[in-house]
């Protein structure tokens, strides 16, 4: 056999490579087809309800409130934190078929009053079947706690509310017959940083609204 040169060698050489690179490249191809997990859920996303800015709002409707509870307005003893018990509030509407309860405990000093929870505050509300309407929540971090929270309404996930110092935020959260057919739904409040605060709620009908 005649001896090989240097240039057949770079060329064999190169030769090789190529099908090297394309025995991987159509590997990669044939994987790709038989892969059937959907191309646009490889992260998918933590929240399944809408980003939680789009629910805050002025609120509105206040003179049809079928439901309107001031939280912790009548407890008696400033600076001091006690379990929940619905007398310490002010309800300020409540319409037939309509009630709450609170998990969570009471807070009150020279500046607000509020239910507060460094676990899970859950207001649950009752209501007559089929209820639509919507629910105002006030969320307030009156003593720059810097405050942060999930936010959970019958069974979906709001978003997180990363900030509601100043004055507060109103999360204006619809409320749909679907929600209400078991004749209640559940507000939860999970904080991540600080303790939770919300210290009123307002429910509306929907022929309230404006």
């Amino acid at each position: 056999m005649p001896p090989i040169d240097a240039k057949t060698k770079v060329v064999a050489a190169l030769v090789a490579l190529l099908i090297i690179v394309g025995a991987a490249g159509a590997t990669l191809f044939i994987l790709n087809q038989f892969d059937s997990r959907p191309k646009s859920e490889a992260i998918p996303d933590k929240l399944a309800g809408p980003a939680i800015s789009k629910l805050i709002e002025e609120l509105r409707g206040v003179e049809g409130a079928v439901l309107r509870v001031k939280a912790a307005a009548n407890v008696p003893e400033l600076n001091k934190a006690e379990p929940w018990r619905k007398e310490a509030d002010e309800v300020m509407a409540k319409g037939e078929g309509f009630d709450y309860s609170v998990g969570a405990g009471t807070w009150k000093d020279n500046v607000g009053s509020t239910w507060h929870s460094w676990d899970n505050l859950e207001v649950t509300i009752t209501c007559p079947k089929g209820f639509a309407g919507k629910v105002y929540v006030h969320l307030h971090d009156w003593n720059n706690q810097g405050r942060v929270a999930d936010v959970r309404f019958a069974g979906r996930e709001l978003g997180t509310l990363d900030s509601c110092a100043g004055a507060g935020v109103w999360l204006g959260i619809p409320v749909t017959a679907e929600d209400t057919a078991e004749g209640k739904v559940v507000l939860s409040v999970r904080p991540t940083h600080s303790n939770a605060h919300v210290d009123e709620i307002v429910l509306v009908a929907l022929a309230s609204r404006h």
